[in-house]
C-alpha cells in the first residue's frame, strides 16, 4: 500500500491531501469509523540565508555569562524548565531584551540530528515590530553550523506568527493532517 507515496504532490497545502480520503477508507475497514483532525501547519523551510536586523539587544545560548537572564523569565517558563534553557538542556536559544526584560524568544522544542525546529515567542507588548523575526533569524545562524534543516511551525489560527515566516521570507512546504478513530 504505497498509495501515500506514489500520490501526487498537493496543490492546495491549506486542504487535506486528496490521497487522505483513500487512507481513511482504509483504515475504517480494519479499525472502524476514523475522522480528520485538526491540522496543524503551517510549516516552514528556514533558508541558509534569512536575516533580520534586530532593534533590540540580543543574548545568544552560546553568551559566556547568563546570570542576568537567570532572574528574566518573562513568566510563560516554569522556574526549572527556564533554567534547564538556560543551562542548554532544551537546546539553542536566542533572547532579545529591553531594559533588562526578556521580549522575544526563538528556542529549539524539537531536534533531530537531521532537522530542528524554531519556537517563538514575544512580549504581548513588544509584538508587530519584528522581533520575533529577528530572534528566529539569529537562531538560525546559530544553528546553521550544525548542518541541520530548519524549520518554522505554527497553527493555521496564528496569524501572528505566520506573518513572522512571511516577514523572514520563509518558504512554505505544507501542513500536517491527522486521521484518527472517531471520538462519537
Amino acid at each position: 500500500a504505497n498509495i501515500v507515496s506514489s500520490a501526487p504532490p498537493s496543490s492546495d497545502m491549506r486542504s487535506p491531501p486528496t490521497v487522505l480520503a483513500e487512507c481513511r477508507e482504509l483504515l475504517e475497514a480494519r479499525l472502524g469509523p476514523m475522522e480528520l483532525r485538526p491540522s496543524s501547519g503551517p510549516s516552514y523551510l528556514i533558508p541558509e540565508t534569512v536575516e533580520f536586523r534586530s532593534q533590540a539587544p540580543l543574548v545568544r545560548s552560546d553568551a559566556g555569562d547568563l546570570t542576568a537572564l537567570r532572574a528574566a523569565n518573562p513568566g510563560n517558563w516554569g522556574v526549572q524548565e527556564w533554567h534547564q534553557l538556560l543551562d542548554g538542556q532544551l537546546g539553542p536559544w536566542v533572547m532579545l531584551t529591553h531594559a533588562g526584560e526578556v521580549i522575544s524568544i526563538c528556542h529549539t522544542p524539537a531536534s533531530s540530528p537531521r532537522g530542528a525546529e524554531a519556537g517563538t515567542w514575544t512580549r504581548a507588548d513588544f509584538r508587530g515590530r519584528g522581533h520575533a523575526a529577528a530572534a528566529t533569524a539569529a537562531w538560525a545562524a546559530l544553528m546553521r553550523p550544525s548542518g541541520r534543516l530548519l524549520f518554522y511551525s505554527t497553527s493555521r489560527t496564528n496569524v501572528s506568527s505566520q506573518r513572522v515566516a512571511a516577514r523572514l521570507g520563509l518558504r512554505p512546504i505544507g501542513w500536517l493532517w491527522q486521521l484518527g478513530a472517531s471520538e462519537r
